[in-house]
């Protein structure tokens, strides 16, 4: 969406709202299309307030870069105001992360400093042959802490829901009671559907934006539906190979389009019906 309204904005149409303060989160993410847009709506007297932290910067693959804060700041002429102090972390993962992040020669050396309170904490980082032993080696760590603290909770953060599921099992098995703090459809966690729609999704991005290399991953990386199966022959391979010939951005756009089109007639067709 932020792309068609840029190129509205491009065109001459004036909004008919005026927006004295414009507020922008996560700035460090910001891409292309969105500071074109920011661009655009903030006009003569704006105030733009940008809020960030180039070391969280993990949209790269979609076209944020790590100096997008110092672009932000030039462009708008922002004054910078920094904030050295982490009050989140316990001061042994604060130390971690400013000897990764000074390592980097294309990091802006600013402070990272403990908050006064925190305390020391630990951190170690340990290598596995297998996710098995990964797994019961979290496990055994968790059973000694209980028994020390049995009232202490502790939190477990997984990367993928498969591996959410087996941590549970194999926790149970250790004789340990856990709850999973699910996440929500609306933030991509939740649903029967879920695999489709985040393909879905993929496919829509493509459509606005060709380019967008995440999204076409997502959307190779699919199961194989019908018309879409893994093969020389097949309709998404065809449609693949018409795309990478066409040069025009707005052709492509409706090539991928028809593609998405074509998936939802299969498979997917119930799934849209439903949102």
């Amino acid at each position: 969406m932020v792309p068609m309204a840029t190129d509205v904005l491009s065109r001459g149409y004036t909004p008919q709202v005026r927006y004295s303060h414009v507020l922008l989160d996560e700035a460090q993410d910001t891409w292309a299309s969105q500071l074109a847009f920011l661009q655009a709506i903030a006009l003569g007297a704006t105030v733009v307030t940008a809020v960030g932290d180039a070391d969280q910067t993990i949209y790269g693959w979609r076209g944020s870069r790590a100096d997008m804060l110092g672009t932000i700041s030039q462009k708008f002429g922002c004054m910078p105001l920094i904030l050295p102090t982490n009050y989140r972390c316990c001061t042994s993962v604060v130390d971690l992360a400013r000897a990764v992040i000074q390592a980097s020669p294309l990091r802006e050396q600013l402070p990272l400093l403990s908050s006064s309170t925190a305390i020391r904490g630990e951190v170690r980082i340990l290598r596995f042959a297998t996710r098995e032993d990964e797994t019961d080696a979290i496990c055994r760590d968790v059973y000694r802490a209980t028994c020390a603290s049995p009232n202490s909770p502790i939190a477990i953060l997984c990367r993928t829901r498969n591996g959410c599921k087996a941590m549970r099992r194999a926790l149970k098995q250790y004789g340990i009671q856990c709850s999973a703090a699910e996440a929500s459809a609306a933030s991509g966690g939740g649903g029967a559907d879920c695999s489709a729609a985040r393909v879905l999704l993929a496919w829509l991005q493509l459509v606005l934006e060709p380019n967008d290399n995440s999204a076409c991953l997502t959307a190779l990386a699919s199961p194989p539906r019908t018309g879409f199966a893994s093969g020389e022959t097949s309709a998404g391979v065809r449609y693949l190979q018409a795309l990478a010939a066409i040069k025009s951005t707005s052709a492509r756009r409706v090539s991928i389009l028809v593609a998405a089109v074509h998936a939802a007639r299969n498979r997917w067709a119930r799934f849209l019906c439903s949102v």
